[in-house]
């Protein structure tokens, strides 16, 4: 399986100055004060079943398929689907009816953004994930509207960003960093090793760089890397799913 590979390559290529040996913010007092709570009061209990529902849809997940859920650097990404001018039908209405950012999106209707005025999605076509050219390939144009990962141009040379802002605004800021931190903290509050490892997964991908056609860890992110893929293979309780 590729991702078992690399993820044994990433940890063969972790040094020993790179590995941290325990927790050195949550330190041991700490969560022993927490789990001290969960135990006495109602809302710390709350909190934790909190924290294991909003990672349900993560556990559901294969370990391939959390690895391949993360966007890779080569995917564009865009903060408007297009700045100052709005939707293709409605234009600037969209800033009237919701704002900077406006359009609507969900994790069900993966790479689909929703005009909050009519109601019409774009783009036309279902995107396939991942178009590792888009940040230097020429986006559509002409109808249907369709977005292979670098945008559609409409007839006046206006370019608009639909696959690009759904991964910008929601795989990234609404699915993916969200639940590192979801899991880490069902993990910090159960020590149940499923969140650690999937939680691992999500770091491990997030970390890893294609560079010039060879994919190899980012030396900014090493230490994280590493201390990800560690915990991933230890987790000998858990079956990479």
């Amino acid at each position: 399986m590729r991702f078992t590979v690399l993820l044994l390559a990433l940890a063969a290529s972790c040094t020993l100055a790179q590995a941290k040996t325990g927790r050195t913010y949550y330190t041991k007092e700490k969560v022993a004060g927490a789990l001290e709570k969960i135990e006495k009061y109602d809302w710390a209990r709350d909190q934790l079943t909190s924290a294991k529902a909003s990672c349900e849809w993560l556990l559901l997940m294969s370990d391939q398929e959390l690895w391949d859920f993360v966007p890779p650097p080569e995917a564009l990404r865009a903060l408007n689907v297009s700045f100052g001018r709005g939707c293709p039908v409605h234009g600037k209405e969209v800033f009237r009816e919701g704002g900077q950012y406006p359009w609507i999106m969900s994790r069900e209707r993966p790479f689909k953004v929703k005009c909050p005025v009519g109601g019409e999605e774009y783009p036309s076509n279902d995107y396939e994930p991942w178009n590792l050219e888009s940040l230097t390939d020429e986006p559509e144009r002409g109808q249907p509207i369709v977005d292979k990962g670098a945008g559609w141009v409409d007839q006046k040379g206006d370019r608009y960003f639909f696959v690009g802002y759904y991964i910008f605004w929601q795989r990234w800021q609404r699915d993916v960093l969200p639940a590192v931190r979801s899991l880490a903290q069902a993990y910090l509050l159960s020590g149940e090793p499923v969140y650690a490892h999937k939680c691992a997964v999500l770091m491990a991908r997030r970390t890893y760089s294609t560079i010039d056609g060879e994919e190899r860890q980012s030396d900014e992110a090493g230490e994280t890397a590493c201390v990800a893929v560690r915990l991933c293979v230890s987790q000998r309780g858990v079956r990479p799913g």
